[in-house]
């Protein structure tokens, strides 16, 4: 492994990336897979598990409990949500100009939010 200048892509160093890895620069490249019970079957949320759910205005969390059990397969690890069932009938979804004011709402919150945070650092 060669270290390339930014300008003209001219040779700086040259630095095999070995002797980084022995010199305790950078670390071997060797992928490990940990296989678990879970990562192999996948499993299961039972009923009755409170799952955190944060408010979009005030940001806060609340805890719904499970009605019923939630089963996964290993290949939906890391890519598991649960679907809000409200949104499955069109018709019970909010007008587009109440959704469109429910996002101005959001970000002027947010705005106000991160206008606080640069009052803090300056």
């Amino acid at each position: 492994m060669h270290t390339l200048g930014f300008f003209c892509q001219n040779l700086v160093a040259e630095y095999p990336y070995e002797c980084s890895v022995a010199d305790g620069v950078n670390v071997g490249y060797e992928a490990n897979r940990i296989k678990t019970k879970v990562s192999e079957q996948g499993s299961k949320v039972e009923a009755g598990y409170q799952v955190p759910i944060r408010e979009r205005r005030s940001r806060k969390i609340k805890y719904k409990q499970l009605d019923s059990d939630i089963a996964y397969a290993a290949s939906e690890l890391d890519i598991f949500w649960l679907k809000d069932e409200s949104l499955d009938d069109i018709d019970s979804l909010l007008p587009p100009d109440v959704i469109a004011l429910e996002i101005v709402d959001n970000l002027e919150v947010a705005l106000e939010q991160f206008r606080s945070v640069a009052e803090e650092l300056s």
